[in-house]
């Protein structure tokens, strides 16, 4: 959809699974679905690269 419609796509998945390698998953989620303070900043960081691309 994001090619479709010509829109920026934030891997949000990919980016989890690069810093799990170095990080326990509690530190961005107490929980699988809802980020904590940290796996928000941990998005917004990204998104923020993205957009300066």
């Amino acid at each position: 959809m994001s090619r479709k419609y010509e829109t920026y796509h934030l891997k949000i998945h990919r980016i989890f699974q690069e810093y799990l390698k170095y990080f326990e998953p509690e530190t961005f989620a107490p929980e699988p679905v809802h980020p904590n303070s940290i796996g928000h900043f941990l998005i917004a960081n990204e998104l923020f690269k993205l957009l300066l691309e």
